[in-house]
């Protein structure tokens, strides 16, 4: 298997695009998150709520360095500190 690719806010603009371009690479596991507009691999999630993300990151298993790439197009950099996630921290 190859890398697991988490894209938040999948269904903006860039998102969107990002989505569409990965999930070209058919050895990558990709899954998108939305706040609306779920789907195959759209998982309608509020990244607001702090518990719902981390869930989500948990059962995606991208929460360690090699586990996965994290790409937040559009998300507050508090927010991932919250769980966890800053840019030099992936326990």
């Amino acid at each position: 298997m190859g890398f697991r690719i988490l894209i938040t806010r999948a269904s903006g603009l860039l998102g969107h695009a990002l989505y569409r371009c990965f999930s070209k690479e058919k050895t990558w596991t990709i899954l998108g998150l939305v706040l609306t507009r779920a789907g195959d691999d759209l998982k309608m999630v509020d990244i607001t709520k702090t518990d719902e993300l981390f869930t989500v990151m948990q059962e995606f298993k991208v929460l360690k360095f090699n586990d996965g790439i994290i790409i937040r197009t559009c998300i507050n950099f508090s927010l991932l500190q919250t769980v966890g996630l800053t840019r030099y921290s992936f326990s």
